[in-house]
């Protein structure tokens, strides 16, 4: 593990205009999983952006040595950025610094180590699309409901253990991905999401959908795959738009469903999985 000092003379070593001095950073780290993140995420600013001085490009300041990622100053023309992939750097922590990318409409944090997230997440307002598949994620930050103009959020491989109820007050909201988590129980305020589209719970651990989800109007798809259903509620076969119903692994038989869904099936309108 590299100490602070460490990390700032290998960053200075990268950012030199001495060709030598680069290739001997380049040469540190390979291999060296603590500061290949931080490579990556230089190159990766240096293909999205043109800088006509690349001595205003600092990418990076090392607050500690726990994978904390801080955007000082010199990167202030990155905060009109509308798009940000950081998945695979392998972060533990967000920082509040990405509150400054206020102009954000795609969010990628995929793949990393991410256990918590900062109430500055809540300040991303024009934020459309959000990925936080395969983190650490145990709960979400309540913050998430300022996030008004959110579309599409991606939370599957996670171990959260409810929905929060910040999620159901996300107007806008079309798609949804909760699968492969430790969900017990879907909240009632679910149903407040009428213009939801897409709906993933698959394996979870949840037994039972309630009569609020009759009021998604506008779902057109729900995957329950993997979960332990007691039952399926008529109210089900209701849902005006529903295209594409996936049951399978869920303990549930064709005897058991009913007719409206059934019938929806031989009419070709809804995709049947069992």
């Amino acid at each position: 593990m590299w100490t602070k000092k460490e990390f700032k003379n290998w960053l200075e070593l990268l950012q030199s205009d001495n060709e030598e001095s680069i290739a001997v950073a380049l040469g540190m780290a390979e291999g060296n999983a603590n500061v290949q993140w931080v490579l990556d995420l230089y190159l990766y600013l240096i293909r999205l952006h043109t800088y006509e001085n690349m001595e205003d490009l600092k990418v990076v300041e090392i607050a500690d040595v726990n994978c904390d990622l801080s955007f000082p100053e010199p990167l202030v023309p990155a905060y009109e950025w509308v798009s940000l992939d950081l998945s695979n750097f392998m972060l533990e922590n967000l920082v509040a610094d990405i509150s400054h990318f206020r102009q954000l409409k795609f969010l990628n944090l995929n793949a990393n180590r991410l256990g918590h997230l900062p109430k500055e997440i809540g300040e991303l307002v024009c934020l459309e699309r959000l990925y936080l598949d395969d983190n650490r994620l145990v709960a979400l930050n309540p913050a998430l409901a300022k996030l008004q103009r959110l579309e599409n959020v991606h939370l599957a491989y996670n171990q959260l253990k409810n929905i929060p109820l910040e999620f159901c007050v996300l107007s806008s909201l079309k798609v949804l991905n909760l699968r492969f988590n430790d969900l017990p129980s879907i909240p009632s305020e679910i149903g407040q999401l009428e213009r939801l589209e897409v709906l993933n719970l698959a394996q979870n651990d949840i037994k039972e959908l309630p009569i609020e989800m009759q009021s998604l109007k506008s779902l057109k798809s729900l995957l329950l795959y993997g979960n332990r259903l007691n039952a399926v509620p008529e109210w089900l076969g209701t849902l005006p738009r529903l295209e594409n119903l996936n049951l399978e692994h869920t303990g549930i038989s064709a005897k058991q469903l009913p007719t409206t869904l059934l019938e929806k099936k031989e009419a070709g309108i809804l995709e049947l999985y069992i």
